[in-house]
């Protein structure tokens, strides 16, 4: 198993981290991909964002990568900033 946790959005080079990743996985193992999806806000490029992903996006480029999609969940963001 491996879970990627916040990692992807900042990485510049997603897709081949994603392909590695894959890559990494034992017969029949599982990728755990945690990370946020919508419009970028002021401070994320402050802590070494390079974006975020619309929905759908992120499941594109699993599946681009030759990986098979076993479960989506989506959670909402609760924000009590601004930023």
């Amino acid at each position: 198993m491996i879970v990627s946790s916040d990692v992807l959005e900042h990485i510049i080079d997603d897709d081949m981290a994603i392909k590695n990743m894959g890559k990494m996985l034992k017969k029949d193992g599982r990728l755990i991909i945690v990370t946020l999806q919508g419009q970028m806000r002021p401070f994320e490029t402050k802590v070494g964002h390079v974006r975020n992903y619309m929905p759908g996006e992120l499941e594109q480029k699993i599946k681009d990568s030759g990986l098979e999609i076993e479960q989506v969940i989506t959670l909402q963001r609760v924000s009590l900033s601004k930023y």
